[in-house]
């Protein structure tokens, strides 16, 4: 073989072997992921970086910006409404005397008062004045001075003067308040609501030679600490009161019938006292009455009397009873046969002799003067 023929072979053979081996299977080299992200990375900042050339970038603490997820920006209705304000405008606070539903003696005169707070801008001064607007008037002007100066913020008691019916019922009078130019004005969120007074009458028992419960304000009261009592009273005085009730609970049950609620101030040996009209006694008559510690007093301890004065002469006992919080109550049954004849006057009296002074809360139950 010539040196010609053997370069040709040598070159045949590599030409062979270098087509075999782009052939033969290989090993797939696994991509590099990190080397791709970080390229991504690195290609989306350069992205990044022309799209915002020339805009300031906000630095690493600044708020992200907003997304479709986030809630929308506040409007109007989320924006708490200005206070109403009003020039004339009242609000109740109490009934400072007469609560609703008080039982009242046929033709009796009392005294309603209300606590009012001024929750206008303008002061009630003494232009202003109380206007009856309907239901029953009891007794009252159609306009009545309200008799007090009143700032903005301020609370004052004001009252008016009334005077039942005589006839049995339920009665309740409506009324606002009147500016001084004539603006009409009341309580409620719009100050057009009215207050008001509500009352029961109840009639003396027609059977009853006199019936003292139902005729309690024809008496004049009186205790240790005040000589002249208003009636009906306030069952918060500390100066003593008597008020009618009709659904008591005495210390045994409880009844619906008049009963007269005494307590004296609050003082040991301190008392209260009615003394009743004159009424002309003859043979036969009896005095009749329950009286005893009003439930839930556990140390109510009192001493009620009966007296009289016949034909204006001194006052005498007629009879007495030691009352305490016991379960048991002193049923009172009298002649008053010896008083044939005489024009009487009938004083009740209820004195604390112990226990504790707030719980001296005692009653006359039902008591009347009987003629066969």
């Amino acid at each position: 073989m010539t040196h010609r023929n053997k370069t040709m072979l040598f070159i045949s053979f590599s030409l062979l072997f270098a087509l075999l081996g782009c052939n033969l299977p290989t090993a797939t080299p696994t991509p590099d992921f990190s080397a791709v992200i970080a390229t991504q990375a690195a290609a989306t900042l350069v992205a990044g970086q022309t799209q915002s050339a020339g805009q300031p970038q906000p630095s690493a603490t600044s708020p992200l910006p907003a997304t479709a997820t986030n809630p929308p920006p506040p409007t109007a209705t989320n924006v708490p409404p200005a206070p109403v304000t009003r020039c004339n405008w009242a609000s109740f606070i109490t009934d400072v005397t007469i609560p609703d539903g008080t039982l009242v003696t046929p033709g009796a005169t009392f005294v309603k008062t209300w606590r009012l707070r001024n929750i206008g801008t303008c002061t009630w001064s003494s232009g202003y004045e109380f206007v009856f607007v309907d239901g029953n008037g009891l007794g009252a002007n159609a306009s009545v001075p309200l008799g007090a100066t009143v700032a903005p913020g301020q609370t004052a008691d004001v009252s008016i003067t009334f005077k039942a019916p005589t006839t049995g019922n339920t009665f309740r009078g409506n009324w606002k308040l009147r500016s001084a130019d004539g603006i009409v004005f009341g309580i409620g969120g719009d100050a057009t609501l009215p207050f008001w007074v509500d009352i029961k009458v109840r009639e003396a028992n027609k059977s009853y030679l006199y019936d003292f419960a139902i005729n309690v304000c024809q008496a004049e009261w009186r205790s240790a600490a005040k000589n002249t009592l208003p009636c009906p009273g306030d069952s918060k005085s500390k100066e003593g009161f008597v008020i009618l009730l009709d659904d008591v609970h005495l210390e045994n049950r409880i009844e619906d019938e008049p009963t007269l609620w005494v307590h004296p101030d609050e003082a040991i040996n301190s008392w209260i006292t009615g003394t009743y009209p004159a009424v002309t006694i003859k043979t036969g008559d009896r005095f009749r009455a329950w009286v005893g510690c009003l439930q839930g007093y556990k140390n109510c301890e009192l001493r009620f009397k009966l007296e009289y004065s016949a034909d204006g002469g001194p006052v005498t006992l007629l009879a007495e009873w030691n009352e305490t919080q016991d379960g048991n109550i002193s049923d009172i049954d009298l002649d008053l046969s010896a008083l044939d004849g005489k024009s009487v006057k009938f004083i009740f009296s209820t004195i604390i002799t112990g226990g504790q002074t707030p719980d001296g809360q005692g009653f006359w139950f039902v008591p009347r003067l009987i003629r066969p």
